[in-house]
């Protein structure tokens, strides 16, 4: 997958602005690199698409504005508006890169999402119906429903809600893409038995946010034997490229 170094790359050997080593050191990795090749047509497509309709709507004002400008007089309009075309188009191709550098985020966040597997027993449910609901919605990877079991069990039967609850409590809302809620319950779990797996899925949480800062703080205290520590060591190498 893409990381926002390449981005930027691709859009700089788009827009001409490489230096001639530059350039044949990126033509030679496009030739070599399959996904790279691949990556690099679909972000070509997206500024493609988006200078198109940009341009589209900016000069059909421009025209618009120039015949009314010529009417009356008032020609210099023409060049203050020809530089508010130029703006337009680099402003959309920022938010372009934006919104792909979000994309390829989630895309690193669920390469790595599992849930951990649920360890609670039915035995220990008793007649909890709706504690039940929400570990069965939680193996069934149906977060969405989880989440909403969980919620009324917290209302309903508070002291259900015991640490070992709530890891999957917090791993639910994680898994719904609601990473704040996620963080919220992991911090509130921090020093329950799941602490090292409660790291792995903080870090995780904080990729979502986009808060790569605080990802690489946390996956920088992973140790050999700790819960995912391979995984913890590949995300800390792609968030060290960003």
């Amino acid at each position: 997958m893409i990381n926002n170094k390449d981005i930027k790359i691709i859009d700089a050997y788009l827009s001409g602005d490489l230096e001639e080593g530059e350039k044949a050191e990126f033509e030679k990795r496009l030739e070599e690199d399959n996904n790279f090749r691949s990556e690099f047509e679909r972000v070509k497509t997206i500024i493609s698409s988006i200078e198109d309709h940009a341009l589209k709507q900016d000069f059909r004002r421009f025209h618009q504005e120039f015949e009314s400008e010529n009417k009356s007089g008032a020609g210099n309009r023409k060049i203050y508006f020809a530089w508010g075309v130029a703006a337009s188009v680099v402003i959309l191709l920022s938010v372009a890169i934006f919104f792909i550098s979000m994309e390829n985020e989630k895309k690193y966040f669920y390469s790595y999402f599992e849930p951990y597997p649920n360890l609670i027993t039915t035995r220990s449910i008793n007649e909890n119906d709706d504690l039940r609901s929400a570990l069965e919605y939680y193996n069934q990877k149906d977060y969405k429903k989880a989440v909403a079991s969980f919620e009324s069990c917290e209302l309903t039967n508070p002291n259900s809600m015991s640490a070992d609850v709530k890891f999957y409590f917090a791993i639910s809302y994680l898994g719904g893409e609601e990473p704040k809620k996620a963080l919220k319950i992991f911090d509130d779990i921090y020093d329950s038995k799941y602490r090292s797996q409660i790291n792995w899925y903080k870090s995780l949480s904080y990729l979502l946010l986009e808060e790569k800062t605080k990802g690489r703080s946390l996956l920088t205290e992973f140790e050999r034997g700790d819960f995912n520590y391979n995984s913890a060591q590949e995300l800390l190498i792609y968030l060290n490229d960003q």
